[in-house]
């Protein structure tokens, strides 16, 4: 069995622990994030975000903390708990009626157990409140026959700048 890295930082300082960078991809933040991809189950989480993403911190930041709490659940009570469990994060981008350019990111769990928690807690205002707050968006969570589903949409121009 792999060691689990350790990894601190300071909220404010992740460009700093990012190597000196202003933006990051999904899989930049998903990676850096040690819990976010289990070294036992890489196999088990497939990300269809293309790499021209390139995240603003403040999104790095708040999606970083939002993959950190859907990692960490799915790996003690969801679909990584499992061997055979699966994850499933992909993107939508469009253009809405306004002519403003949106952009969804999902998370899906699959073949693995469910149970909705009993209680809200902590982990749930980041996922319903503060990721999709900080990045002028909305988000929802919902747990349905195969595991914990997470959606956030918002402006593509609050995840990040210039194009892609």
């Amino acid at each position: 069995p792999q060691a689990e890295r350790e990894t601190k930082i300071e909220p404010n300082r992740i460009g700093d622990h990012l190597g000196g960078e202003t933006m990051t991809t999904v899989q930049g933040v998903m990676s850096f994030h040690p819990r976010s991809i289990p070294a036992p189950l890489p196999h088990s989480v497939n990300v269809t975000v293309p790499p021209q993403l390139l995240l603003t911190p403040r999104a790095a930041q708040n999606l970083g903390m939002a993959f950190h709490e859907l990692a960490t659940n799915s790996m003690k009570y969801g679909a990584l708990s499992i061997p055979f469990g699966k994850v499933n994060v992909a993107w939508e981008r469009w253009i809405d009626a306004a002519g403003e350019e949106r952009v969804r990111l999902r998370w899906k769990e699959s073949v693995g157990p469910t149970s909705k928690p009993t209680r809200k807690g902590f982990g749930t205002v980041v996922l319903e409140r503060i990721t999709p707050d900080s990045l002028l968006g909305v988000a929802h969570l919902d747990w349905d026959t195969e595991g914990v589903v997470w959606e956030i949409e918002g402006p593509l121009a609050q995840w990040t700048q210039g194009p892609i």
